[in-house]
């Protein structure tokens, strides 16, 4: 079992449009909705390729009904606490033309210290039967920026660990000693303040986390660049599939999916990566709700060949 952790979760409401102008009339093609957040979308990915995955965290009472309609089609497995809130709705306008995503993501709920603090006392038994925990992506408002390491410490050695943030999440939750991390190259180099100018400095400077705070494997995305699976003696480095733009709203959360589904499989570390990489490629070739599977990754798998660079 993988356990995925969204404390912040989000109506995606997606919004295709053959080519979007800033500041004009746009005629919008279709419109998606799918529930989303990034612990959410690594479970999307996990369950379509077949590995038993829980998703848990906060949810909104007010508009809950539709949140229900949305998880039900998603067909995973959910655990949400639900508070006096509304769940956010983030909207993305995809440009077909110029291949291009922006995002307009809301705040988010507001959650009470004492209402993290429940949350986490009745996730022993969550914890206790997972492989892996990944907690991912912001946090709601109200909920200390120290949570993820938090979580960290009070079931430490009782599973492992993943986590996916950015920015003050990241720098605090690494400090709890993840099992891996998975940063884009932009969170990395943000969260840090380092410039990170080539491969060799990134994978010098994952080595340094994996020393610091005792980290087993940092994967790092590249959009597509591909991505870099790092350990302490060992770093692979794999392009990117090439592959028709539909979207890239998501395609981080796929990759750490594909690394998660490698791992569990007990793959060889260049296959896990070649995995990673070939799920977050696929995700942006599919629209929002869509998934792809194990079938899917075998079709491509020779078109991705991971190399030895460190």
């Amino acid at each position: 079992m993988i356990t995925t952790v969204t404390l912040n979760p989000a109506i995606d409401r997606t919004l295709y449009l053959d080519h979007f102008r800033p500041g004009e009339v746009n005629r919008v093609s279709s419109i998606i909705e799918t529930i989303g957040g990034k612990g959410i979308n690594v479970s999307r990915t996990l369950h379509s390729l077949g590995i038993p995955t829980r998703a848990t965290g906060f949810i909104g009472s007010r508009n809950q009904y539709r949140v229900d309609e949305l998880f039900h089609e998603s067909g995973i497995d959910v655990d949400f606490a639900t508070i006096d809130a509304t769940t956010r709705t983030n909207t993305k306008v995809v440009d077909l033309h110029n291949r291009s995503t922006t995002d307009l993501n809301e705040p988010g709920m507001k959650v009470e210290e004492d209402q993290i603090l429940e949350w986490i006392a009745g996730f022993d038994e969550s914890v206790d039967s997972s492989e892996y925990v990944v907690l991912s992506g912001s946090l709601p408002v109200g909920c200390p920026s120290d949570t993820y390491r938090k979580i960290q410490n009070r079931f430490k050695g009782r599973t492992r660990f993943v986590l996916d943030a950015d920015l003050q999440a990241l720098c605090e939750g690494i400090d709890g000693g993840p099992y891996l991390i998975k940063p884009n190259l932009n969170e990395l180099r943000e969260a840090f303040d380092v410039t990170l100018a080539d491969e060799h400095e990134i994978i010098a400077f994952s080595r340094k986390l994996i020393q610091t705070y005792g980290i087993t494997v940092v994967l790092v995305s590249m959009g597509e660049d591909g991505g870099l699976l790092i350990m302490k003696e060992r770093a692979y480095r794999a392009d990117a599939l090439k592959v028709e733009l539909k979207s890239t709203a998501g395609a981080g959360d796929a990759m750490l999916a594909g690394c998660l589904y490698g791992l569990a499989m007990d793959l060889p570390l260049n296959d896990v990566l070649r995995v990673a990489v070939i799920c977050g490629s696929l995700a942006c070739s599919i629209q929002r709700g869509e998934t792809f599977t194990r079938d899917d990754i075998l079709a491509h798998w020779d078109e991705v060949q991971p190399t030895l660079v460190g």
